[in-house]
């Protein structure tokens, strides 16, 4: 049980004989199991551990002792029935271990002979590396340098004089993973069939899965040895349910069928055998029952269990054999099982103990044959002084330097894969550059102004021509957008794709450092399922376009609105809505990303979230604010939030996670908060859009990266929203002061997008004065300054689409006096917003001809 995470002992017993498991295999003689497995109906495999071979075998008192304390003292209450000596042995390159491996199983079988116990078989599990050939089938032998007259020869007459088996612990998963073009993986998931099968040139037989062919290479190798009865067993199978990035296949919809194929082979009766020994009943043990955290090596060797380690199924498993394919609840689909094709690095992992990272670090500096120089102060690589960030280069370094030689990205559980590199991601901040307005600063002014604000990056609504061409020659990354009403063509017309890249990203790339082409803008909230189909492939198109230039450094996404998901809170609880077809749109989006490295692309805003339920959440939370002590865990992943957009982020991380999809990485392609807005939109102040931003860009741009809880230390691509207060946006209040800056450049607060400057040098706020809920009555009236020539137009569009409520103001009806056209407006905008604004959304806007009053425009 290589976890600290797994079930107690009984608990794991309990959930063994809920599997309807009938025998069970420990890697060693652990006493509290043997006692505890005592009057169960569990047939008992135990282990000697390889380090005391030697002694067994050359002496029979320390045999006797090893069976007196690790069998007599628990059978037959325990029933035990196989003791394994060694654990591949023949595999190891101590040619002593060998040696005295048969002995040490005499030893052992004497021990328990001379007890009177009939029923207890001895061998040794062997891996397939103890062949020097396995295929065809009828080519397998033993490798020459495993001597055959003192250990082979040995091993199998002892297992034909006891009557015991050959034990083999043989993975279809890794000779099929090892050479995925080359062997079916039907094949190797027992889905092959007489049209995939594969015959034997030599012996003619026929194969129908890969398994068999691994086990009757054994039966051959045997059999030219002159043991022609030698039965098998299986020690070890299985398939692993995830593994490293690099290991292909390795998913719970293969590990599933894989096992359930098995199940159903190895239960059949009569026994089906091999095709070198059909009818032959052969003992199987899968591997194994939880997946081990301690494991060290590939991922795989820590996923090969049946149960997760908290004891819930990783896949629904019945061990008798006795359920259809049709019983089972549907899979996942399978995402990996090609190879993979693409740079890895090696990283720390998530939630390391900086201790342990400390030491690991010294470790590999001190055994990495220089490949730490680029760490020490004023080299390339020094900066940021961070111990993560100088781990993740030590790993990936001596990773890349002698993984060739079987060095793992484990490093003691501190290390993962990840498939972006840890030193291209910029964590400066973006702002979005909208032009909604007719009284902007130019666009020369715009990019000086976003150059003194520090900003890194600058995202745009379209491929505006002289934005894009004002921007050559500058340091800010560029972000693009194609629009909504030409993703049908796009998606139709590689062509149309090809021209639209000319046009808006060839026409200035590289001068223009154009780094993001997002397409579309929140797609997937509209209604029309038409571009919501059309969406992957339009961005598929533009990718190819791209990559047909050979421009490497250009990333393609999509913005997404939260509304994408059915739910956000608690954030472990994060769905995508049902309505948005899973199969067909998110699961091609996710896989576009996730094979193109690109990024989740968020409009994310704790405003709105906080705004529509201020009671319940708390303003301090939204504003990354809140105290230590007012932290929130998260009943289902125990995880801790201590402000309001993490949970957000990770309601989405864990959505995509629940699609099958764990390494999508997360940007925020719009973010902010108001700095005013209508008079019942509480929050919406100067004081509340600087703590949020503020605060927002230290967290984004922290050195190390903190990422967010389910997604510790990574960086988040971050766009504020929005650099102007654009008064040409439709909408309630808030919809046009989310700027940064007002329309005359001035800035609505200071504010360092690097990150540097410390919240002392900032100037005092001014005091919010509407954090709470407005209470009382409001008006829709005409605003102070419009244009009365204009507003009559608006008063007859209003009064047209208002079905009646501009009656009152006929000749002679209540509301005729006084006979102006503002009051007449004022009466016509209150009573329309008064009857449309809770059944369709209308707002106090009217084209920028209205606004809110607390007074009654009739008194």
């Amino acid at each position: 049980m290589c976890g600290n995470n797994l079930p107690s002992i009984y608990h794991t017993i309990q959930l063994l004989q809920s599997m309807n498991c009938e025998i069970i295999k420990l890697q060693d003689a652990n006493h509290d199991a043997l006692q505890l497995l005592s009057g169960t109906n569990l047939r008992v495999s135990i282990t000697i551990a390889n380090d005391i071979i030697a002694d067994i075998a050359s002496n029979q008192t320390t045999a006797d002792q090893w069976v007196r304390e690790n069998v007599l003292a628990y059978y037959p209450g325990t029933m035990i029935r196989f003791i394994l000596v060694g654990q591949e042995v023949l595999s190891h390159n101590d040619t002593t271990l060998w040696y005295n491996l048969v002995p040490a199983m005499t030893r052992i079988h004497d021990s328990v002979r001379a007890n009177k116990i009939q029923n207890i078989k001895i061998g040794t599990p062997l891996d397939m590396n103890i062949l020097e050939s396995t295929f065809p089938p009828s080519t397998g032998k033993f490798r020459p340098d495993i001597p055959h007259d003192q250990v082979m020869i040995p091993l199998l007459n002892f297992l034909t004089r006891t009557s015991s088996y050959f034990f083999v612990n043989v993975f279809p998963y890794y000779t099929w993973s090892e050479n995925p073009t080359n062997v079916s993986l039907n094949l190797a998931l027992f889905r092959g069939d007489q049209n995939s099968s594969y015959t034997d040139p030599e012996s003619g037989l026929i194969y129908t899965n890969l398994l068999d062919q691994m086990l009757d290479s054994v039966l051959f190798a045997t059999r030219k040895l002159g043991f022609d009865h030698i039965s098998l067993a299986i020690s070890e199978t299985g398939w692993p349910s995830a593994g490293d990035i690099d290991q292909p296949g390795a998913n719970i919809y293969n590990a599933a069928t894989y096992n359930r194929n098995l199940v159903r082979k190895m239960t059949t009766k009569p026994p089906i055998g091999t095709p070198a020994r059909p009818g032959m009943l052969i003992p199987t043990f899968i591997h194994s029952l939880f997946d081990e955290n301690w494991k060290p090596g590939r991922a795989t060797e820590r996923h090969f269990g049946i149960l997760q380690p908290n004891g819930w199924p990783l896949y629904e498993l019945d061990l008798i054999g006795t359920r259809g394919d049709g019983n089972y609840p549907d899979l996942p689909m399978p995402l990996n099982n090609e190879p993979f094709e693409g740079n890895l690095w090696c990283v720390v992992a998530s939630g390391v103990n900086l201790s342990e990272l400390g030491l690991a670090l010294n470790f590999i500096c001190s055994h990495g044959n220089g490949i730490c120089d680029a760490l020490a102060p004023r080299q390339e690589c020094y900066e940021p002084v961070s111990i993560i960030a100088h781990a993740s280069y030590a790993f990936s370094s001596y990773w890349a330097k002698f993984r060739s030689q079987g060095t793992a990205c484990y490093f003691n559980g501190l290390a993962m894969q990840t498939t972006r590199d840890p030193n291209a991601i910029s964590s400066k901040i973006g702002v979005n550059y909208g032009l909604n307005g007719n009284n902007l600063p130019s666009v020369y002014q715009s990019i000086e102004l976003l150059q003194k604000l520090n900003a890194g990056r600058v995202k745009i609504f379209d491929t505006n021509t002289e934005v894009l061409k004002l921007l050559s020659g500058t340091k800010l990354q560029v972000s693009i957008m194609v629009p909504n009403q030409i993703l049908p063509d796009i998606a139709s017309d590689q062509e149309i794709a090809d021209k639209w890249v000319l046009e808006n990203v060839l026409a200035y790339y590289p001068n223009t450092m154009i780094r993001y082409i997002l397409v579309g803008n929140e797609i997937l909230s509209s209604n029309d399922t038409m571009l919501c189909y059309n969406l992957v492939p339009a961005m598929l198109k533009i990718h190819n376009s791209i990559k047909a230039q050979n421009i490497q450094n250009i990333k393609i996404g999509t913005p997404l609105a939260m509304d994408i998901l059915e739910s956000t809170f608690p954030p472990s609880s994060g769905k995508f809505r049902p309505e948005i077809p899973t199969y067909q749109v998110m699961v091609p989006l996710l896989n576009f990303l996730n094979r193109t490295r690109s990024f989740f692309f968020l409009n994310v805003y704790p405003y709105f979230a906080w705004s529509e339920n201020p009671k319940n959440v708390n303003l301090d939370f939204a504003l990354f604010a809140a105290k230590t002590s007012s932290s929130y865990k998260d009943p289902g992943s125990g995880l801790i939030y201590t402000n309001l957009l993490d949970q957000m982020l990770d309601s989405v991380i864990f959505a995509i996670r629940k699609v099958g999809f764990n390494n999508i990485s997360l940007a925020i392609s719009e973010t902010g908060w108001p700095n005013a807005g209508d008079i019942d939109q509480p929050g919406a102040n100067i004081h509340n859009a600087a703590t949020y931003n503020r605060n927002l860009v230290r967290k984004i741009t922290s050195k190390p990266p903190i990422g967010t809880p389910a997604r510790p230390g990574v960086v988040i691509p971050t766009f504020i929203f929005s650099l102007y207060d654009e008064h040409q946006k439709s909408g309630p209040g808030t919809e046009r002061h989310w700027g940064i800056l007002q329309p005359n450049g001035q800035p609505n607060y200071a504010l360092d997008l690097s990150g540097l400057s410390s919240a002392r040098f900032y100037t005092p706020l001014p005091e919010p004065t509407n954090n709470k809920r407005f209470r009382g009555k409001l008006w829709c009236v005409v605003d102070a300054g419009v244009n009365f020539i204009e507003l009559g137009p608006i008063l007859d569009l209003t009064c047209k689409e208002g079905n009646g409520i501009c009656d009152a103001l006929a000749p002679g009806k209540d509301c005729y006096e006084p006979v102006s056209g503002i009051a007449h407006a004022s009466y016509a905008f209150s009573s329309y917003w008064a009857k449309y604004r809770n059944s369709n959304g209308s707002t106090c806007y009217f084209n920028g001809f209205a606004t809110q009053t607390t007074r009654d425009p009739s008194k």
